[in-house]
Parts: C-alpha cells; sequence; structure tokens
C-alpha cells in the first residue's frame, strides 16, 4: 500500500522520538504489521545514516523511486549532495570556520541562545540524564558533543535542541544556574579569539577532541568561568 502524508509524518515524528510513550507504542505495532511502513521506515534511517557519517553512498531504492528525476540523475544527484558535505567537513577542519568569522560567529550564538529564551520551550528535548540526551543529540547532527553532569556543582542539565550555525545544524545543552539559563554548543571548528561578551551576554569556549564548545549565558561572568572550567574538566579538555 502507499503510505498517506499522515503517515510520513508520524514517521517523521516516531524517528525524532517526537511521540509520546503510547503513541510510539502503537507506531511501533503499526511497522510490525505492514511491511510498507516498515521499508520506508528502514529507508528514513538508512538516509540518514549516510548523511550523519557523510558517506557517498547508493540511497535506499524505494527513496531513489520517490524522486521524479530519472535514476541515473536522482543518483548523481546524491552523490553530489554527499560530496558537498566532505568537503564542507573538510575545509570547516582545515581553515577554520568556513563563512562566519569570530565576530558574526559570536553574534549568532548569542542570537540563537536569545531565541531559545523568548520560544515556549527552550529546547527541543527536555532531560535532566546525559544518558537521554547526548543519544538523542547523536541522531540529529553529525558530531556527538559529551553532555557533562554537573547538577552537584550547582549546574543543572535541562535538556538539548539542534541550532543552525552557518547553515549547518549543530547540537546545544542548556543548563540552568538559578533563573539563568547556559547554552552549550558544540561545533566542528571555530576562529580563536572569541569575544567575551556581546550585548549584555557573556561567551566562553574550550576545545574538547575534535569539537569546540561555546557557552553562552547571561549568568555572572565568574560563574560562567566556573562552569566551563567543570565542563572542560570533566571532557578532558586541554585550557584554551
Amino acid at each position: 500500500m502507499s503510505l498517506g502524508p499522515n503517515d510520513e509524518l508520524e514517521l517523521t515524528a516516531y524517528v525524532d522520538g517526537e511521540l509520546d510513550a503510547m503513541r510510539a507504542f502503537a507506531f511501533e505495532r503499526r511497522l510490525s504489521g505492514e511491511p510498507d511502513l516498515a521499508r520506508r521506515h528502514d529507508a528514513v534511517l538508512a538516509l540518514r545514516g549516510c548523511l550523519r557519517e557523510a558517506l557517498v553512498c547508493e540511497p535506499p531504492r524505494n527513496l531513489v523511486l520517490r524522486m521524479p528525476a530519472a535514476p541515473s540523475r536522482a543518483a548523481a544527484g546524491w552523490r553530489a549532495l554527499a560530496a558537498s558535505f566532505i568537503l564542507g567537513a573538510a575545509l570547516t577542519g582545515a581553515g577554520g570556520w568556513m563563512y562566519l568569522g569570530r565576530e558574526d560567529l559570536a553574534r549568532e550564538l548569542v542570537s540563537d541562545h536569545i531565541r531559545a529564551q523568548l520560544a515556549p520551550q527552550p529546547i527541543d528535548i527536555a532531560s535532566s540524564d546525559r544518558h537521554t540526551v547526548k543519544p538523542w543529540l547523536a541522531t540529529h547532527v553529525a558530531q556527538s558533543p559529551e553532555v557533562v553532569d554537573l547538577a552537584a556543582e550547582g549546574f543543572d542539565l535541562v535538556g538539548g535542541r539542534i541550532d543552525v550555525v552557518d547553515r549547518m545544524p549543530v547540537g546545544s545543552m542548556v543548563y540552568r544556574r538559578a533563573k539563568h539559563l547556559i547554552s552549550v554548543t558544540a561545533l566542528l571548528s571555530a576562529p580563536s579569539g572569541l569575544r567575551d561578551s556581546l550585548d549584555g551576554y557573556h561567551i566562553r569556549y574550550w576545545r574538547a577532541g575534535d569539537l569546540t564548545y561555546v557557552a553562552v549565558s547571561d549568568v555572572a561572568p565568574d560563574d560562567l568561568e566556573t562552569f566551563e572550567k567543570l565542563y572542560r574538566a570533566a571532557t578532558s579538555g586541554p585550557t584554551r
């Protein structure tokens, strides 16, 4: 059978982890009893896996058949898309942030933090458990950032979200200090010399593994510096 628009929407919500427990259970029962839906589910997961790993591979056949272009053109377009991901990652790692300078990057990160505060929810996934937030982020961005539990030090994890920086999806962890939120965004690379404050918001950044972490908040500067030291120590990152 063919899938309708509502099936596609529910499938997307299920893969993104946005269904509640009862709806997710009901959808999983459908997957076990509807082969077409199960095949579409597997194809979506395969497609996301290719994009996340930036592998040059052929898309699942049933996705190619859904494309209006001829199969040869679709395959060529897929290879070009995958190649662009690889090229972008290579340029980012080799030369710093591809398009944004340090001033623009700081402003974009502060803007993301402000937009999240103005939204009904500043997070996409609400959880104080880093073992819940980390795998959720891993399914939405190419690089899985480290999520640290700092509740004992007075910095409570409240969840995570996906931001867009320089037209690329990136993972952000959100912490709370008293009444203040701290956004910690993980970037593949970033220019050195980011400013320490912008428009009343304070900025700290550090390198850990393959990622640069940038913390933005209107919390007191000393508190944000303490947060950076604790987070950096937990991820064994070197001092900037």
